[in-house]
């Protein structure tokens, strides 16, 4: 499923936030947004799920405007986690992941096998009984992050382990990798390449250049509201960029396995 932002202008208290971006994820496909905080990523994202309203430009889903969608028809076909979600009320990690499901009407039997999925992929189903608010913040963010899997999960979309059958949506994350120990961002990411073989759109902001070097099919380099840099990590991910956007010299490498880059801190001088 495609999502596309069409030379999109955004203000929020009479300051542009996003400056003229014109924007696109395919079916199939992992894009990052990277860049430093206040950059627009997370303005972006907002805007892309119809929380924001662009002054000038549109965003289209599927050829259509995001917000023309009727909201139960859009979160049918768009799962969104933003940041800082917190739980305030005694719920389960398992009623918390089964509200994802809240936009279908599965069959029963339907829904609780994608749930049981859902909460394995996440290493979560020894928790599934326990209040979300006994967890620490790094399980409530993986709780999190399940709840919004189940909504683009379909039915048998993991077998031994392995995705199975087509899956058509977009999936917007704003740092999903907040709080979760390093273990459980390359499971997380490890899980969205499959989601994306599988056909799934994924758009996701993150921190961590490295991490999204290693993952991203393409990456969308911000800085005040506008893009710097835009494809592969090896078109995007350069020193000169580094320099410019963060202000930090940093030394390239390539990674041993895959060949992209990877950058290590040098000095500022």
């Amino acid at each position: 499923m495609r999502l596309s932002a069409q030379n999109i202008i955004v203000e929020l208290a009479g300051s542009v936030v996003v400056d003229n971006i014109d924007f696109s994820v395919n079916s199939g496909e992992l894009v990052m947004l990277v860049g430093p905080n206040g950059s627009g990523k997370t303005s972006l994202i907002r805007t892309l799920c119809a929380e924001l309203t662009p002054v000038e430009g549109q965003v289209l889903l599927e050829d259509r405007p995001v917000g023309s969608w009727k909201p139960i028809d859009r979160a049918q076909k768009m799962a969104v986690l933003f940041q800082q979600l917190a739980v305030n009320f005694p719920i389960s990690v398992e009623q918390l992941v089964r509200l994802g499901r809240h936009p279908f009407h599965d069959d029963s039997k339907v829904a609780d096998g994608i749930i049981d999925e859902v909460l394995d992929s996440m290493d979560l189903t020894s928790m599934a009984q326990r209040s979300v608010l006994s967890l620490s913040g790094g399980e409530q963010q993986r709780a999190q992050i399940a709840r919004v899997l189940a909504q683009i999960w379909r039915a048998g979309s993991q077998v031994d382990g392995e995705m199975d059958g087509e899956l058509n949506g977009v999936l917007i994350l704003d740092e999903p990798l907040a709080s979760l120990d390093i273990v459980y961002q390359y499971q997380l990411l490890e899980l969205l390449q499959k989601l994306v073989k599988n056909g799934l759109s994924i758009v996701l902001s993150i921190h961590d250049l490295n991490l999204a070097s290693l993952f991203a099919d393409r990456m969308v380099l911000l800085d005040k509201g506008q893009v710097v840099a835009a494809g592969t990590s090896v078109e995007v991910f350069t020193q000169d960029n580094i320099k410019q956007v963060f202000n930090q010299s940093v030394d390239m490498i390539e990674h041993p396995g895959s060949g992209r880059p990877q950058m290590m801190y040098s000095s500022r001088t």
